[in-house]
């Protein structure tokens, strides 16, 4: 009897054991959600980055040892409205101008892109280590960190290239240059330009919307904003935490 008392009492003792390990594993089971990608740091990984990047799937994050944070990947819009901007006419003098800057910009898919965006754009305050930490406006964050970043190069380096810029230059070849500028900047953060619409009109000129070239403006950010859309749907939505 007391034999039998002693078999039951171990073989519930490890059937307790084996579905607290597999709780503990379960809520220490991170998956990748759809155009995200996770980061995890706190030991030493392969290549001594101090970070490893998942793309998809899921991983294990192990106590106390180990943090994570996402960074998301879907394209992000840029606007930007810059005013007092000198820009050579023809030459003979300079003059005022007023430059509307629509850019959408992404972190692409590859870990070593992912990396540097990480390094620049996440904080230590977003890597989480999964005890009621907020993902969503960890991600957020992250996301409003790289559109102050790279608002900041885009402003400069428009700058440069419209001062430069003949006043009768085409605003097409105006974009292109300013992209050209922008790139090697963007690349060193592990961020893409995916397209950039400028708008050029003189000081006192038509607000947005009205002429030839608020015209122009609204007919090509609405293009974006369809293309962002559709996107969108693509990826379907957001999962959930």
């Amino acid at each position: 009897m007391v034999d039998y008392v002693l078999i039951v009492g171990v073989v519930v003792l490890i059937v307790l054991i084996n579905v607290s390990l597999i709780m503990v594993y379960a809520a220490r089971y991170k998956k990748v959600p759809p155009n995200h990608a996770m980061v995890l740091f706190g030991r030493q990984y392969a290549r001594d980055s101090g970070m490893h990047v998942w793309m998809s799937g899921g991983k294990f994050i192990q106590p106390i040892v180990e943090s994570y944070a996402l960074l998301s990947l879907a394209p992000v819009a840029v606007d930007l409205s810059l005013d007092r901007v000198r820009q050579d006419a023809k030459g003979a003098s300079q003059r005022d101008v007023r430059v509307e800057v629509r850019a959408m910009m992404e972190v692409p898919a590859d870990k070593e892109e992912v990396t540097k965006a990480a390094r620049r754009f996440l904080s230590g305050r977003q890597f989480m280590s999964m005890h009621g930490s907020d993902e969503a406006e960890a991600v957020r964050k992250a996301e409003e960190e790289m559109k102050r970043t790279v608002s900041a190069v885009l402003e400069k380096d428009t700058r440069v290239v419209v001062a430069r810029a003949p006043a009768d230059t085409p605003e097409v070849e105006i974009a292109d240059a300013v992209t050209t500028a922008t790139t090697p900047d963007l690349a060193d953060l592990g961020v893409r330009l995916v397209s950039l619409v400028i708008v050029v009109q003189p000081k006192g000129g038509s607000p947005p919307g009205n002429g030839r070239a608020g015209r122009d403006l609204a007919e090509q950010v609405q293009q974006l904003d369809v293309r962002l859309r559709r996107i969108e749907e693509r990826l379907g939505p957001p999962a959930p935490s």
